[in-house]
């Protein structure tokens, strides 16, 4: 597709669509933001706002476009890039790309039978400090990965709509952890052992979402849970534990990746996404330790603005033009996928499997 002007559309104009999409694809030399589709009695402003204009359904926009971004809820998001990689229109979704491992299968051979490319943006792997941690782990400076500790709590920040189990934590916070351990480490959880619990840490009346995030609104209905503990062990013994909270009621957000390896051990501490914790969380972002060692600073600075974001749609866009590819990416992707599906499973028959 070369640097013509390409025409990108947008299906779900809510909050991650006002704060990412919506900024990135309307200021973007060489891409002309066509049209939203949402049926959020505010569309038309927020079409005008960005310069764009509003359409009926998807079904409306796909002629008019060569992409297509999702960010509506994710169980919407299989049927709809189910439709445009059958209409031959490129696709970078929100997360989570289905919300069965067998739908990603399903989309990542319907990609290739069309020729086109499909993303799920999962944009933490694009932070300077994540890439670092994820390159140091590759060339084995901490030896063979055994035990990986992922968590994201978040001191309050439920969503304004948090839906069902299926747009619960896991699926939110969780999406983005478990991604994190496979992309980083490329273990394979596909054989492991699998259990999850989930809980609600805050009193019922207590105050459920941040200002930052979505709504102040107090009226919110609140989740099923608000807290999530997956744990898997693969058939090689290698522990992998994801901690994902929306309310943890701590005096600030808090992200921790660490990962023991059979010679050491490396640890990032940070604020990952949209919250004003990420401007105060103190340095070194990552450590390393060595054979029982003590902690030194291996990668000092915090990333303090949102340049993942933009890496993200950059990358993205070189794809479509043809100077990288897409599907490569989509196995960890996959996998993650067929993690929390395991785990949902569990939540809702309250046993493992």
């Amino acid at each position: 597709m070369s640097e013509q002007t390409l025409r990108v559309g947008i299906v779900g104009a809510g909050w991650i669509a006002r704060k990412a999409q919506l900024p990135y694809f309307a200021d973007r030399r060489g891409i002309r933001l066509v049209g939203i589709v949402d049926p959020l009695p505010d569309t038309d402003v927020v079409a005008r706002d960005w310069g764009t204009t509003t359409y009926a359904s998807l079904e409306a926009l796909i002629p008019d476009v060569d992409v297509v971004c999702v960010c509506t809820p994710g169980p919407t998001h299989a049927e709809l890039i189910r439709i445009c990689l059958l209409a031959q229109k490129h696709v970078i979704c929100e997360k989570p790309l289905a919300m069965t491992s067998g739908e990603v299968a399903e989309l990542m051979g319907l990609a290739r039978r069309n020729g086109v490319g499909m993303f799920c943006c999962m944009t933490n792997r694009y932070r300077a400090d994540v890439q670092y941690m994820a390159q140091r782990i590759r060339e084995g400076s901490i030896g063979a990965p055994r035990m990986l500790t992922f968590s994201w709590l978040r001191s309050r920040g439920v969503p304004a709509r948090p839906g069902p189990l299926s747009q619960g934590v896991l699926w939110d916070l969780g999406s983005h952890l478990a991604d994190l351990a496979l992309w980083m480490t490329e273990w394979d959880p596909t054989e492991s052992a699998v259990t999850a619990q989930a809980t609600r840490l805050r009193p019922a009346g207590a105050p459920l979402v941040a200002s930052w995030y979505g709504s102040a609104c107090v009226d919110v209905t609140p989740p099923a849970y608000d807290t999530v503990l997956l744990t898997a062990q693969g058939t090689d013994g290698t522990l992998c534990r994801i901690e994902a909270s929306w309310d943890s009621g701590l005096p600030h957000d808090m992200c921790r990746l660490l990962v023991v390896g059979e010679a050491g051990a490396l640890m990032l501490q940070t604020v990952f996404g949209w919250s004003p914790h990420r401007q105060t969380v103190e340095t070194p972002a990552l450590s390393m330790s060595h054979d029982g060692g003590p902690w030194t600073p291996s990668y000092v600075p915090q990333d303090r603005q949102h340049t993942e974001y933009s890496a993200q749609f950059d990358h993205l866009i070189g794809a479509v033009r043809g100077n990288t590819t897409w599907i490569t990416d989509m196995e960890p992707t996959r996998k993650s996928i067929h993690l929390l599906e395991r785990a949902e499973g569990i939540l809702e028959q309250g046993r493992p499997i």
